[in-house]
């Protein structure tokens, strides 16, 4: 029996969000996404809740922006895995994502 890794994934713009569910779905069997959030502090509280081995997080979301998601999420559980997606190329934000060791950088179109 294949391991299930429970996702988070949050994402502010709706449609976005959506597109990302569906391509875990679809491209990745091994993946349940379990909850979704449109900020970040959505995103914190359900990660509390869920305990997720993945978080795939927008880089800009209202109330909580997704470095400082990762920040506070990475100092109760050190073990899980971070995606940032992002619509801006910034080095900064790269950087910062570096910084707190993310899995992966992914640009949107």
């Amino acid at each position: 029996m294949a391991t299930q890794y429970k996702i988070i994934i949050a994402e502010d713009e709706e449609l976005q969000l959506n597109s990302l569910v569906k391509k875990v779905e679809r491209f990745c069997p091994d993946f349940n996404v379990v909850a979704t959030a449109q900020t970040g502090s959505q995103a914190l509280k359900l990660i509390c809740e869920k305990h997720p081995d993945i978080v795939i997080s927008d880089i800009r979301m209202p109330v909580m922006g997704g470095i400082e998601l990762i920040e506070k999420a990475r100092a109760q559980f050190p073990e899980m895995e971070f995606i940032i997606t992002s619509g801006f190329s910034d080095f900064e934000y790269a950087r910062s994502a570096i910084r707190l060791q993310v899995s992966d950088y992914l640009l949107k179109p």
